[in-house]
């Protein structure tokens, strides 16, 4: 990843942080630029141009600095709630638009906190002090769009722990209120909304099953006797599973490597009560006695997914191993039940869901083991082809696709020309070029919104097919369709290791036709 510049924009002091925190993340292999402006000097000429070239915005703003009297003025009558209230949204909404007109950048909010007041020491935890606070920080919410993200402060401290996240000397000495700790702990969440925003996530999740989605192993023990339920040792593997289900409606493919008889398992999931897990949310099982690097090269095949999109879960020791060793792009971990929701941070989910693509997504994969059954019975690849029944669509995209489309141009790497889009970016900049969605179905599923093409005058902008529809010459349709509707001068085109295919291809199409890799 490309080193990400991100931008502090703050009335409190942090600089002495800044190179300690640079070396952290370093250290955790991303490189992260951070530099900060202070708030009373953001709207002089001089700072446009940081805001422009910054990836991360954070506004970050200490309520106490901002109100020093607050507490006291309220209580002596000098000012009210409300003051407080609408001059701290004002101030926010002044902020929120002179970054946005001069920066495209991700722009994370950080909540206003009240835990400094310190109240709480001498009234004890009521639940009536500083109100104010949590009233500011909902106004605040609602002024956000979609290029924006809240991240609440209280949350954060409270992972972080109140003591832990102030550092008096400074506070008094620089104006400095907050420890290292939570400067660590914030840039982290801001870095995970980054990659939230521009979905960068894992997308396959492979599980095993004796000792991670039950307890006990199956084979030996048989199904009355594992550990599995709503009581007892059992109760944090149904939690689990119950974990997993919010992965899949969030979009995780999920699937299941074990060392088991088939018929075993199958029987677990279909007739065990207490299985909150289901065999519909399983889009590929590989359930043998093989090696587990065998079966997920096999998941990594049926389901058309790159080895470094998937995680794989497995308690023992030795099969994590296994896996590091001869599959070194697949994330490994090793089911520990007090870590393993802290583990599962790799995966990037957005909370807004498309619940209606998730399902497209899920059965497309969910089918691909049909799909490689019929292949086999042709041994022409047209054949094949033709006992599909493809049917592809390509129409000028809707509004209402573009989350979509942008979720698409992030996460394609093998069928893509390299260009990226956010939503915002597609939401300001459509105006620019022509775009078009592309819907594919098949005898087997429908896969809805797959792949994307942008055209802008004569230039070649996007071409973006996802991965689980690859192999169904739809990139060559899209090609035709291309050639038909539009002159085309020129292609945008950034080669990786991962798109060379697509690259040979658009060269031989569009024969004596300039690729530029720059815009």
């Amino acid at each position: 990843m490309k080193k990400l510049k991100i931008v502090i924009i703050s009335n409190i002091v942090h600089e002495m942080y800044i190179h300690k925190i640079e070396n952290y993340f370093k250290g955790l292999g991303k490189d992260l630029i951070i530099s900060s402006i202070f708030f009373e000097t953001l709207y002089t000429e001089t700072i446009s141009n940081r805001l422009k070239e910054s990836d991360i915005l954070v506004l970050l703003l200490n309520f106490e600095f901002l109100y020093p009297n607050c507490p006291v003025n309220i209580v002596l009558n000098k000012n009210t709630e409300t003051d407080y209230l609408q001059n701290t949204v004002n101030l926010y909404k002044r902020a929120i638009a002179y970054v946005k007109l001069h920066s495209s950048a991700l722009m994370v909010i950080v909540g206003l906190e009240n835990y400094y007041m310190q109240i709480y020491n001498v009234c004890g935890l009521v639940g009536n002090q500083g109100f104010i606070i949590d009233k500011i920080n909902q106004e605040i919410v609602s002024l956000l769009d979609d290029r924006m993200v809240y991240i609440d402060s209280k949350q954060l401290i409270a992972h972080v722990g109140i003591e832990k996240t102030y550092n008096k000397k400074n506070k008094y000495r620089w104006e400095a209120p907050y420890s290292i700790q939570f400067y660590l702990y914030l840039i982290n969440e801001v870095y995970k909304q980054y990659l939230i925003h521009n979905g960068i996530t894992k997308k396959c999740l492979v599980l095993d099953c004796d000792n991670v989605l039950w307890g006990g192993i199956l084979s030996e023990d048989g199904i009355e006797e594992i550990s599995l339920g709503s009581y007892g040792k059992g109760k944090s593997f149904q939690a689990f599973q119950r974990f997993l289900v919010i992965l899949y409606l969030h979009g995780v493919i999920l699937a299941v490597s074990s060392k088991n008889d088939v018929e075993d398992v199958q029987k677990v999931f279909r007739t065990h009560k207490e299985m909150i897990l289901k065999e519909e949310y399983i889009a590929c099982f590989q359930v043998n006695w093989d090696e587990k690097v065998k079966n997920i090269m096999r998941i990594s095949e049926f389901l058309n997914i790159d080895l470094k999109d998937i995680v794989f879960v497995d308690d023992s020791k030795f099969e994590i191993e296994s896996i590091n060793m001869l599959l070194p792009q697949v994330k490994t971990i090793q089911y520990n039940p007090d870590s393993i929701y802290r583990d599962l941070s790799c995966f990037n989910l957005s909370a807004v869901r498309n619940k209606i693509e998730i399902e497209k997504r899920n059965t497309t994969y969910k089918t691909n083991v049909l799909r490689v059954q019929l292949k086999k019975q042709y041994e022409r690849y047209e054949d094949y082809l033709n006992a599909l029944h493809m049917k592809i669509t390509i129409k000028k995209a809707l509004p209402e696709e573009f989350r979509r489309i942008a979720e698409l141009t992030q996460r394609t790497n093998k069928c893509t020309n390299g260009m990226r889009f956010t939503y915002s970016d597609l939401k300001q900049r459509t105006d620019r070029f022509i775009l078009y969605s592309i819907f594919i179905s098949d005898k087997f599923a429908d896969m809805g919104l797959a792949g994307a093409i942008a055209v802008k005058d004569e230039l070649l902008l996007l071409f973006s097919l996802s991965c689980r529809v690859l192999g169904r010459n739809i990139e060559n349709r899209m090609i035709e369709f291309i050639k038909k509707e539009h002159i085309i001068k020129k292609i945008f085109f950034k080669t990786t290791n991962k798109n060379i295919m697509l690259h040979e291809l658009i060269v031989d199409k569009f024969k004596d036709i300039e690729i530029i890799n720059s815009l």
